[in-house]
């Protein structure tokens, strides 16, 4: 069993200029998240040890995620620079 040493917890407005994000630009985000973040970190991507966390993706169309929360497996990105 993994324990960990601390964990993190963040309270929002970070950038007060900082705007929600419409619904049908997430697949895009994502992809580019995907491509110009997560890839050089030496990471497969979402669905394999990447995941969207929280209601950004899954609202109506017509409404505004205030943020995309990505999880990343640690354990998997930790194997491969060890």
């Amino acid at each position: 069993m993994i324990k960990l040493k601390k964990l993190l917890t963040e309270g929002g407005n970070m950038f007060p200029d900082a705007v929600g994000i419409k619904q049908n630009e997430i697949p895009a985000t994502v992809s580019k998240i995907e491509t110009t973040v997560l890839k050089p970190l030496g990471l497969i991507g979402f669905g394999t040890d990447c995941f969207i966390l929280g209601s950004a993706g899954k609202k109506p169309a017509d409404q505004l995620s205030g943020d995309l929360d990505i999880g990343v497996s640690w354990i998997n990105w930790h194997r491969q620079t060890v």
